[in-house]
């Protein structure tokens, strides 16, 4: 599945296999197939993600949307 990463400074895509989001009503794990949605993440807490099973990374999130496909995840983050 790959992740768009975009903000005004950059333009980032990655190949990962789960997304952890922090969404205004919980929690959400996104894999691959998902269902299409938009949700606002919450602010201040970080999005996670694993590249594979050796490799995780975090963003810290100031402000952002995320648009979810079956394929794709966007990430677009405001930042200050």
């Amino acid at each position: 599945m790959e992740l768009h990463i975009v903000s005004p400074r950059q333009h980032r895509i990655v190949q990962v296999e789960w997304i952890d989001l922090h969404t205004p009503i919980g929690n959400m794990i996104v894999q691959e197939n998902h269902e299409p949605m938009i949700v606002s993440l919450v602010q201040g807490k970080p999005l996670t993600f694993a590249i594979d099973d050796e490799k995780i990374e975090s963003l810290a999130i100031e402000m952002g949307i995320v648009e979810i496909t079956r394929k794709v995840v966007t990430l677009i983050l405001h930042e200050e």
